[in-house]
């Protein structure tokens, strides 16, 4: 398979040609719903969109799966393959596509292209049923002018079958004696976000008044390490060495930033107050703050005041207070297992 594309026999269609109408799923609120085992499909950007698995209501409509399901906020397109109760209602509703032809193949296909083509749209334009009918996709076309259903189908099997290849050669190679399988918590304490970080709010940047330059836009996004733009503007730098932290959008993500940025009002900016932040810190911290994000959902965002109320909890050393050391040599010894392994993948596939 050709690592790049030819689209030059491709041609340009607009979404309500080849779905139809896009469709939205009836009002309903996930507080609505215990715990269960059909997916409540949001406007999330990971998990497949879902959100948490609900039990339905008393004969309860479900919504019909082998759809694709997209997000107003971000233009996140997930295949549903499923029946599953959708977001629905004003303001952050999902969107819904059918087509017959529609398999869990060509829909990842045309997901990254619908996701691309909706990424633009955010909390101030959210993407509409009427907006999303309008935009153009750039697909493949058969001998009649029509989307090449077949074409993007196998391109994705091809995909996967590569993938599949060298997840089986990592799964053959041997994993360094020094690489920890499990963390213990056992020696672990809470903290407030208050007594660990200095927690300093971004600041509002309106793309009216970007400049177009090299330093980095850190906005409410899940991807790219927060980036959503580069910029020229100076006024209100945060240091490297600090983790930023969603507290709307996508609330929680939290990433590190080796690099001076501007934040946006969207996004806190951690400090550690009493020990330097390097990268491997940051790694260790990073998916406890995103584990304990997960709390805070769009409608109940995690301010600063929130935030610093918050506790977190970590490893200690002997005297009670945070191991930073554990912490550091704990993600220096799981990125030199990881760059071990890469280097084992590299050798079985060239023995191949």
């Amino acid at each position: 398979m050709k690592n790049k594309i030819d689209t030059s026999q491709w041609k340009i269609f607009k979404v309500s040609d080849v779905f139809g109408n896009p469709t939205r799923p009836k009002a309903r609120s996930i507080k609505q719903y215990e715990l269960g085992d059909i997916p409540f499909v949001a406007s999330g950007n990971f998990n497949n969109g879902i959100e948490l698995y609900v039990e339905p209501k008393v004969d309860e409509q479900l919504d019909k799966g082998g759809c694709i399901s997209i997000s107003p906020v971000g233009g996140f397109a997930f295949f549903q393959e499923t029946d599953f109760l959708g977001r629905g209602g004003a303001g952050s509703s999902i969107l819904l596509l059918y087509h017959k032809n529609l398999n869990r193949f060509n829909a990842l296909f045309l997901c990254s292209i619908l996701s691309k083509s909706c990424e633009k749209y955010g909390y101030g334009d959210m993407c509409s049923a009427e907006k999303l009918k309008s935009e153009l996709l750039l697909l493949p076309a058969d001998s009649l002018g029509q989307p090449d259903w077949a074409y993007m189908e196998n391109y994705i099997k091809q995909v996967i079958a590569k993938q599949n290849k060298h997840l089986e050669l990592l799964l053959l190679s041997t994993p360094p004696p020094n690489c920890k399988k499990q963390l213990k918590t056992k020696e672990w304490s809470e903290f407030l976000f208050s007594d660990l970080f200095s927690i300093k709010k971004g600041k509002r940047l309106t793309k009216a008044n970007m400049r177009d330059g090299d330093i980095r836009f850190i906005g409410a996004s899940a991807i790219n390490n927060g980036v959503t733009a580069h910029i020229a503007n100076t006024t209100h730098l945060h240091p490297a060495n600090t983790i930023s932290v969603n507290y709307n959008g996508s609330v929680g993500e939290a990433f590190y930033q080796d690099k001076s940025f501007w934040a946006s009002d969207d996004v806190n900016v951690l400090h550690l107050k009493t020990h330097h932040l390097s990268k491997e810190i940051a790694l260790f911290l990073i998916p406890l703050i995103r584990n304990v994000g997960k709390r805070f959902k769009f409608d109940e965002k995690w301010t600063k005041d929130l935030m610093n109320r918050t506790k977190l909890k970590l490893p200690v050393d002997t005297s009670g207070a945070p191991d930073w050391s554990y912490m550091e040599a704990y993600i220096y010894t799981a990125l030199s297992a990881m760059n071990n392994n890469q280097k084992l993948l590299q050798a079985a596939s060239r023995d191949r």
